[in-house]
């Protein structure tokens, strides 16, 4: 009922042996491949109180990816459309035409030749309509993480931390309207696979003590520290990024034990907010207005992403 003793394991926790690691991938066929090699990539900026993310999805592959950017300036952004990119072309596939809104022409018109790649902008006024249902998408998702982890409010790095782990669960099984039943898009772009010790043992927001070790070990220091899991870190060593509750900043472990949240952890994260007067969790896009349910957005329909039989040469009704 009351979880592991978190004196005892501060105290009696010992230093294991590493697991091996362990390159667990999955080869694609060549031919679908070659097949789906010509990717359509979608882009816009969101803000999640006055945090910024640029948010990405390709097709036909559904692949999903969400990256911070401290500011809306030329080079910050291309910095992190380049970052995305990287892992499409290291998956050995070509972007054929990114879209995005025409608030993008004067950032997207200097690097474009950089990029070799087609870009359609959306006209004045107008959304990008794959892109603004993406945006819905990780919105609810991000909500859903909020809610179970049961906080009022967190600091802006659990909100980072939060946006870009909600954005990479989708990555992990297969896409509804994919190219492929049974090969998520990680899968098919990276050829990782889903690992249940990384992916599915600790939730966002859990309270955790992540095993430390110190030099040297004969000392009165703890064994474990106060953690709050936040997602798995990207290597193969399964290890998890987590924040240190004495210090604030974001730590990788490999082991960690979860234990009962308690009231006391719960308000010293709660407390690193409202010294901050961040009291709620708030939508916006690049003009900070607030992101409206999708279904209210002029053009853009509410399941025309989950739909198998959508063509988008079709006029839609």
């Amino acid at each position: 009922i009351f979880g592991p003793d978190v004196a005892t394991l501060k105290e009696k926790t010992v230093r294991r042996t590493p697991e091996q690691v362990v390159t667990d991938t999955v080869s694609i066929l060549s031919e679908l491949l070659r097949k789906h090699n010509s990717i359509e990539l979608c882009m816009d900026i969101i803000y999640v109180n006055k945090i910024g993310f640029l948010t990405i999805i390709g097709y036909p592959i559904y692949y999903r990816k969400t990256s911070y950017v401290k500011d809306g300036k030329k080079d910050t952004v291309y910095s992190a459309l380049d970052q995305i990119l990287r892992i499409w072309n290291s998956g050995g596939f070509h972007i054929r035409k990114i879209f995005c809104d025409n608030g993008f022409k004067a950032i997207m018109d200097t690097v474009k030749d950089e990029l070799d790649t087609d870009i359609n902008y959306s006209n004045p006024q107008d959304h990008e309509p794959r892109i603004e249902r993406n945006n819905k998408t990780i919105k609810k998702q991000t909500r859903i993480g909020l809610y179970r982890a049961s906080y009022k409010a967190i600091p802006k790095v659990m909100i980072m931390e939060l946006v870009i782990g909600s954005t990479d669960k989708f990555n992990m099984f297969p896409a509804k309207a994919g190219v492929l039943d049974h090969y998520s898009p990680e899968t098919i772009v990276s050829g990782k696979t889903l690992n249940y010790k990384q992916y599915c043992i600790y939730e966002f927001g859990e309270y955790v003590q992540t095993h430390n070790y110190t030099e040297p070990r004969n000392d009165m220091r703890e064994r474990t520290l106060d953690a709050i899991y936040y997602r798995p870190a990207n290597n193969d060593q399964i290890g998890h990024r987590v924040m240190d509750l004495t210090t604030g900043q974001i730590i990788i472990r490999g082991r960690l034990t979860a234990v009962p949240m308690t009231d006391t952890v719960k308000n010293k994260v709660e407390e690193m907010v409202l010294k901050k007067g961040i009291g709620k969790f708030k939508f916006t896009n690049k003009r900070e207005v607030i992101l409206i349910h999708h279904d209210w957005i002029t053009g853009v329909d509410y399941d025309i992403l989950n739909d198998k039989e959508f063509n988008p040469l079709t006029k839609i009704e």
